[in-house]
């Protein structure tokens, strides 16, 4: 089976509208076009015309993957039939739907903008979806549906793609894509200590740094000083010191939150948190917490950018 990128966004949107919204479903040709170029939840984003959506309907119709639905009045409406031609499971639908409207992806990102079609509890069910997916049983599937990409450099995870059709968005032909994938961001992980399961901070591009929450805990311990203002210097302190990791001072930060296990406590961490800066203050929010690790007061995160 091979259907060009009209026919996959069009059957996409389809799978998705009897998913999410069933009571407009069936689908009317207007409906239809309106479904295929939405903005929103799309990549890429198209503009597809009438005759192009009627076109994509027939080929579809040829395939048996859509039908006019019956009873549907004087506006004909389309309904698919993918579930009924492959063998779908409602998790297999949703999966492929996904991919057939928003292109390669992760098992992660699967799991998350899968809520309206399909409620995955653990990510091990969106594998076990896609291992599935990517092989030739039931009988009825004379081939797989789903392959896995190769990772590109700095990827954590592989990302899935469809074997519908066009052959852009398949392994096979990488170097065809209209859309091909932005290049990858070099990405450092800074660590003082890398028996830690965390990085002090990751640097990415070097120049954006993305800082961990850091406690006021003296070095080398989980203890919490008695004094308030001692446990402010001590969480500004730490944060500085993963901003040497990346050749950074204070006045690189563009960006902190506060966690504060007690908001009472603002301007005595207010007057402390001034003097570590000598030029303007960064963006900022304080934000009321309850309990943090080790009984701390404050926990501090941030995003600096190198000059």
């Amino acid at each position: 089976m091979h259907l060009d990128q009209s026919s996959l966004r069009v059957l996409g949107a389809l799978m998705e509208k009897e998913m999410t919204t069933p009571d407009a479903y069936p689908l009317t040709v207007n409906s239809l076009i309106a479904a295929s170029n939405q903005r929103s939840s799309r990549d890429p984003v198209m503009d597809l015309t009438e005759d192009e959506v009627r076109t994509a309907l027939h080929k579809l119709q040829d395939l048996e993957l859509i039908a006019p639905a019956r009873d549907s009045g004087r506006v004909p409406r389309y309904e698919h039939r993918i579930r009924t031609v492959l063998n779908l499971r409602r998790d297999e639908t949703a999966v492929l739907c996904l991919l057939l409207l928003r292109g390669p992806q992760t098992p992660g990102e699967l799991r998350s903008r899968s809520d309206r079609m399909f409620t995955f509890d653990e990510l091990a069910q969106v594998q076990s979806t896609l291992d599935r997916l990517s092989a030739t049983a039931p009988a009825s599937r004379e081939t797989p549906l789903v392959a896995v990409l190769p990772r590109t450099p700095g990827s954590r995870e592989a990302r899935w793609t469809h074997l519908l059709g066009d052959p852009a968005m398949t392994p096979a032909s990488p170097a065809t894509a209209p859309h091909p994938a932005a290049p990858s961001r070099p990405r450092e992980f800074l660590s003082a200590d890398p028996s830690r399961p965390f990085s002090d901070a990751v640097l990415v591009d070097g120049r954006t740094l993305y800082l961990s929450g850091r406690l006021g805990v003296l070095p080398g311990t989980t203890t919490i000083p008695e004094s308030v203002e001692e446990e402010a210097h001590l969480a500004m302190q730490n944060i500085g010191a993963a901003l040497a990791l990346a050749g950074m001072s204070f006045d690189h930060i563009v960006q902190l939150q506060v966690f504060c296990s007690d908001v009472s406590l603002w301007e005595r961490f207010n007057a402390v948190y001034r003097t570590y800066f000598t030029g303007p203050l960064p963006a900022r929010a304080f934000l009321g917490s309850g309990p943090l690790l080790f009984g701390a007061r404050f926990e501090l995160i941030g995003i600096a950018i190198k000059d």
